[in-house]
């Protein structure tokens, strides 16, 4: 299993709706570690997610396609080097 690390910072409607409780249970599920914080910016928030690749992949893809009011209208995702590993998942205030 190769761990990988990224920054994902989400845009669109995703703060005041519940996406960083989505993000924590999807991301648990799924075996992801890092965290997720609403940004200062209103339409923005930002995220580490460290773990598989397809993992990561399939948070990603979940969020942006979610059932609920959050509204995802962009994302920018890079892979990060850091020798920091995560233990769980958090939501960081």
């Amino acid at each position: 299993m190769t761990v990988v690390t990224f920054e994902v910072n989400f845009i669109g409607r995703v703060q005041g709706v519940g996406f960083r409780f989505l993000c924590l249970r999807k991301a648990n599920s799924l075996g992801v570690k890092g965290w997720v914080r609403n940004a200062h910016k209103q339409d923005l928030v930002e995220a580490i997610f460290q773990g598989e690749k397809k993992n990561i992949g399939e948070l990603v893809y979940y969020l942006k396609n979610n059932p609920y009011l959050i509204r995802v209208d962009n994302f920018t995702m890079s892979e990060v080097k850091t020798k920091e590993k995560f233990s769980g998942f958090e939501v960081r205030y």
